[in-house]
């Protein structure tokens, strides 16, 4: 049977998974209404016994500018930039030498983290819930620091007094940050909840989509809706030509 018509369709598959995920996306930001934090907070109400940990959730959408929570206004890892929230990411790029003398490169993630845990979110009518992030990385936001720097160091091993190459060594390394300044307008798809006694919005504990992005709504569907088309094409052409391949080496070997 031919491996590359099976990778084919292994790899169309994998593609149909995420054109699915994208539509099912649009579908919960389709489906789910917008609400101020004032609707939110008299459903809120509206329960009948809260529980003492909190009885109140909805999957809802929220708009809003982003301010500093708790711990006040931050300073990014790596620009030094004031915001209310970042994420970075630092990348090794390796080498390798095969017994054959092949070169091989690799990429390692030697530094990463994200702070702080939450925000807040100041909506039209100048009312403010907490944004739990929940190690999310929130889409279309500013990115300061996206540079590649060279920095060559090959690993050696001493031996009889002297150094000797390993066949391995340092590339260089990528370095990525993204930030979140204050009165940056978010959309946020998410659960409203009381678990801790005041009201915040977060990642839905059902697992359902957790979306937070410095665009408009239209935006991100319209985004996705052509992530959907495009990654559902590719798969089905993947699959074809994947079970053409297949046939014909049956043919073949027939």
């Amino acid at each position: 049977m031919s491996l590359a018509g099976i990778a084919l369709i292994v790899v169309a598959v994998f593609l149909f998974r995420r054109a699915r995920k994208a539509g099912a996306q649009i579908r919960a930001m389709t489906a789910t209404p917008t609400l101020t934090v004032a609707q939110l907070e008299q459903m809120r109400r509206m329960v009948p016994r809260p529980r003492p940990e909190g009885g109140f959730r909805k999957i809802t959408e929220v708009i809003g500018g982003a301010q500093p929570g708790v711990g006040g206004l931050l300073t990014s890892e790596l620009s030094k930039t004031p915001c209310v929230w970042y994420s970075y990411r630092v990348r090794r790029r390796w080498y390798y030498r095969t017994r054959k003398g092949h070169r091989r490169v690799r990429w390692d993630t030697v530094a990463e983290g994200q702070a702080p845990p939450s925000f807040v979110l100041v909506d039209p009518q100048r009312r403010p819930i907490e944004l739990v992030v929940d190690g999310a990385r929130p889409e279309a936001v500013e990115k300061p620091v996206d540079s590649y720097q060279t920095d060559f160091r090959a690993e050696t091993v001493e031996f009889l007094g002297l150094e000797w190459p390993r066949g391995r060594g340092t590339l260089g390394f990528h370095y990525e940050e993204w930030i979140i300044r204050p009165g940056t307008w978010l959309y946020v798809l998410g659960e409203a909840r009381d678990v801790t006694g005041s009201l915040v919005i977060g990642k839905p504990e059902d697992g359902s989509d957790f979306i937070i992005a410095a665009k408009p709504e239209g935006e991100l569907r319209a985004g996705r809706g052509r992530r959907h088309r495009l990654l559902g094409a590719a798969a089905c052409a993947l699959v074809l030509v994947g079970l053409a391949l297949i046939v014909t080496e049956f043919w073949i070997m027939a």
